[in-house]
């Protein structure tokens, strides 16, 4: 596989994890949630925020189930879709995103609460960013 890999680069996206994860993740995160937040960090470091991008949508179905809102790549997800979604959505939220945000917000969840709170200074650059339940 390794091989194959290294001449078809182009045949594999590496966000589904290690092997424990290579199958199992396939259509959701699952496992190797460690190696699923290094690639987060990493592409963020190096400014590939069209990979950080990709992988931001691949975790949303995981987040849109409130019980897992609440661990350490939750908030990253949370902070670089802040980023992301500005360059790789023509300045919006997508309406997903804001969905989620709005039932944490609802649902008065603190740490989400906080997050928002935290980075209310790019989230003022958003075009649709009224659409977001007030937080403050």
């Amino acid at each position: 596989m390794t091989i194959i890999q290294r001449e078809n680069h182009e045949l594999f996206d590496f966000y589904y994890g290690d092997y424990e994860g290579i199958i199992s993740n396939y259509l959701k995160p699952l496992h190797s949630w460690w190696l699923i937040k290094l690639i987060l960090e990493k592409c963020y470091k190096l400014n590939n925020t069209a990979f950080l991008y990709k992988t931001l949508l691949y975790l949303d179905s995981y987040f849109l189930l409130p019980k897992n809102c609440n661990n350490n790549v939750f908030d990253t997800y949370v902070c670089y879709n802040i980023t992301c979604e500005y360059y790789h959505n023509n300045k919006y939220f997508r309406p997903l995103f804001i969905q989620l945000m709005n039932n944490l917000i609802e649902n008065k969840n603190e740490n989400l609460i906080q997050l928002l709170k935290n980075n209310n200074s790019n989230i003022n650059f958003y075009l649709n960013k009224e659409l977001i339940l007030p937080f403050l």
